[in-house]
């Protein structure tokens, strides 16, 4: 009786700790930026959720007759990508390699950006395409990163790539590429 006693004031002391640091956040004094960051945080839950739509978001991806990584990333990671496909291509508004890694070196690790190599896969033609496997690696700075094999089942290649998802409204995107060698 004693222990059921003590559970219910520690859970009564919780929950009155949690109310009362809700009510510190008064959000008319938060900026728009702040309560979306808010929003967007990831939780436990999220790892598994963030990982089929990952699964899925791959699929279809290589699916599509003309796929396109815009809708999949955020608008950033689609802009670094972009650009490093583009180094050195001598296309107009493309930088080089040294242009390349200044502009993005405090927001990306550049040496992992896949230069002059497709999204997700570095292969410019494609079979089918799956991803082989993942596993979870760490929740950080909200991003939820995985380690992906992407594999092309017709050209018999692999693809490991570590992957970082965000959470963005009710759905996920991609934030980050880490691009390995292929196995």
């Amino acid at each position: 009786m004693m222990r059921i006693l003590i559970l219910l004031t520690m859970s009564a002391l919780g929950f009155m700790a949690c109310n009362e640091s809700d009510n510190t956040n008064n959000p008319g004094d938060e900026s728009t930026e702040k309560v979306l960051a808010n929003n967007n945080k990831v939780s436990i839950g999220d790892t598994t959720k963030a990982a089929a739509w990952l699964i899925d978001a791959i699929r279809n991806h290589f699916e599509s007759n003309s796929p396109t990584m815009e809708a999949m990333t955020t608008k950033e990671y689609y802009q670094y990508k972009t650009e490093a496909t583009n180094v050195d291509m001598g296309i107009n508004g493309s930088l080089d390699r040294l242009d390349f890694e200044q502009k993005w070196k405090d927001k990306f690790d550049t040496r992992y950006s896949g230069i002059q190599t497709g999204f997700l896969i570095s292969a410019q033609d494609f079979g089918k395409v799956v991803v082989n496997s993942y596993d979870f690696l760490k929740d950080e700075a909200n991003r939820l990163w995985f380690n992906v094999i992407i594999e092309d089942l017709d050209f018999k290649t692999k693809f490991l790539r570590q992957i970082a998802i965000i959470k963005e409204g009710d759905s996920f995107k991609i934030a980050d590429v880490k691009e390995d060698k292929e196995g």
